[in-house]
């Protein structure tokens, strides 16, 4: 009896967490939506991706090390979590982060973006996979703080990818209020990296 009772609390205690157990912070919250959530406008949902024995994904990466068009790696924002807390600015449609990313198989995947939003103002951009645009990206703020060091979010997106290699580029907007990027990650399901 005592026995049964305690797996029962250990399940409740494991859905509870699976539940909630995030680190409860506003900022820095998983904030895809229905517009980067979409299905290619290439086609319908495909079957999530699954990686073939030995293959396996990269972790979170840095922004600063990869391409980067008309702009360049800073370390002026505060709470950056790339390596010496670096980011990369987009104020405009001219500039860009590219990161090529060896996929394992075809299937959907998670894009995931660490992103520094302080102006209190939703912003755009653009998702391009191998030089095709995919979708846009909303770049969303979530609380009112103008100070940087306090707005730092997360988002995904879920492009459909082929395997071998892939370039994914994250491309500023013009108009829009400007944001920061630190890191990138892909995974094969909605689970954070961060």
């Amino acid at each position: 009896m005592i026995g049964a009772v305690a797996v029962v609390v250990a399940i409740a205690i494991g859905i509870g967490f699976a539940l909630f157990g995030n680190t409860g912070k506003k900022n820095d919250s998983a904030t895809g939506s229905g517009t980067t959530q979409t299905a290619a406008a290439t086609g319908g949902a495909s079957a999530s991706a699954s990686s073939s024995p030995g293959s396996t994904l990269p972790g979170a990466a840095d922004a600063a090390t990869m391409t980067l068009q008309n702009t360049a790696a800073t370390t002026t924002v505060p709470g950056a979590k790339a390596a010496g807390g670096s980011s990369v600015p987009l104020t405009g449609a001219n500039q860009s982060v590219t990161w090529t990313v060896n996929v394992p198989a075809d299937g959907k995947y998670y894009l995931w973006i660490r992103y520094d939003n302080p102006g209190n103002k939703a912003a755009k951009g653009t998702l391009l996979v191998s030089g095709k645009k995919s979708r846009d990206i909303d770049f969303k703020t979530y609380s009112d703080t103008t100070d940087p060091a306090n707005a730092w979010y997360r988002t995904y997106n879920t492009p459909d990818l082929t395997a071998g290699q892939v370039q994914i580029t994250i491309q500023g907007d013009d108009g829009q209020p400007p944001i920061s990027i630190d890191q990138l990650a892909l995974t094969t399901d909605k689970v954070s990296p961060w």
